[in-house]
């Protein structure tokens, strides 16, 4: 179902007419579809099987040990190394800083360590006067306001109104981006360039946000060849807004979502035995749901198969081993 679909189920069950109902019913009822969309796949066992099925590649430059991620990672479940069959170790920053505080030994890559997240996918390569623009025509009362470290280590910030898709200066001499974001959600995607609009993207805003966040690791060895890693991640919620928006759940589940904003909107009411009844649905449910993630027609109990498994200490060594 999509969103506007399910919006009016849920303002039909509750009473509404959704052709005529006010903007306040509709904008709580989105509120709670939203809510809840992003409560059952944030639980342990939806989240596995229902966000975690995204992988993504990441191509190392030689002699360079930190990366930015793309925003749509919200979390690392594993960093793979196809090639040579190993599945890098996550290990702390301060493990790597106690044993090799100048980040000296080069090599394939065995391990990583989280940085944390910050505002873009990656700083600017020395001190430079950094860019924005618009993908869309329609931007141009926004501000974007961008929160930095200047040449001389001093903290400062600087506003600029957007000229849709006129790139326009923002900040000077900015060695680290502490801050980037735009004051109401842009029409298009807002873009952070470094020297120019045609030098190298550091930031991109997606269309309907107003900031965002990347993860940036450390890899251990530094690489001393640009080589692939393969990356698999537990995706980033956004919220559902456009009418056309389908949840990320399977569409078999939807009503989930319509069950928990109805008993939210009762509860809210005081309308409790019918608050009750619809949450004794909600919860069969979603037992139904968990039974349909986990219950996999092809899992084999222990992750392996009459065939084996490929040894983790190389392809040189034998299966299994």
């Amino acid at each position: 179902m999509t969103f506007r679909e399910l919006q009016d189920i849920t303002l039909r069950e509750l009473g509404y007419n959704p052709q005529a109902v006010g903007e306040e019913p509709r904008a709580r009822v989105k509120d709670r579809l939203n809510s809840w969309h992003r409560r059952l796949l944030t639980e342990p066992g939806l989240s596995r099987y229902l966000r975690d099925a995204y992988t993504l590649t990441l191509a190392t430059v030689a002699n360079q040990s930190r990366y930015g991620l793309p925003y749509a990672v919200e979390r690392i479940v594993a960093i793979r190394d196809v090639t040579n069959q190993i599945t890098l170790d996550c290990i702390a920053l301060d493990e790597i800083r106690r044993g090799d505080p100048g980040l000296s030994s080069s090599g394939n890559p065995m391990a990583y360590a989280l940085l944390g997240q910050f505002p873009v996918q990656s700083q600017p390569s020395d001190a430079s006067t950094l860019y924005v623009k618009s993908s869309s025509a329609y931007d141009y009362t926004q501000t974007a306001t961008l929160e930095y470290l200047n040449s001389s280590g001093i903290q400062t910030s600087a506003t600029v109104t957007l000229t849709n898709t006129t790139a326009v200066a923002i900040g000077s001499t900015v060695l680290e981006v502490l801050r980037f974001s735009v004051s109401s959600a842009p029409y298009g995607n807002i873009t952070l360039y470094e020297d120019s609009d045609a030098g190298t993207q550091l930031a991109l805003i997606p269309a309907g946000e107003t900031a965002v966040t990347h993860w940036h690791i450390v890899l251990y060895p530094v690489p001393t060849d640009a080589i692939t890693l393969t990356l698999d991640v537990t995706r980033r919620l956004t919220n559902l807004s456009l009418d056309g928006d389908e949840p990320m759940l399977p569409r078999d589940f939807h009503d989930l979502l319509s069950y928990a904003a109805q008993c939210d909107e009762w509860r809210r009411k005081g309308e409790l035995d019918r608050a009750a009844i619809v949450r004794t649905e909600f919860e069969a449910r979603k037992k139904d749901l968990v039974a349909w993630t986990w219950n996999l027609p092809g899992y084999f109990p222990g992750g392996q198969s009459q065939n084996g498994s490929p040894s983790r200490l190389g392809p040189w060594f034998p299966s299994g081993s």
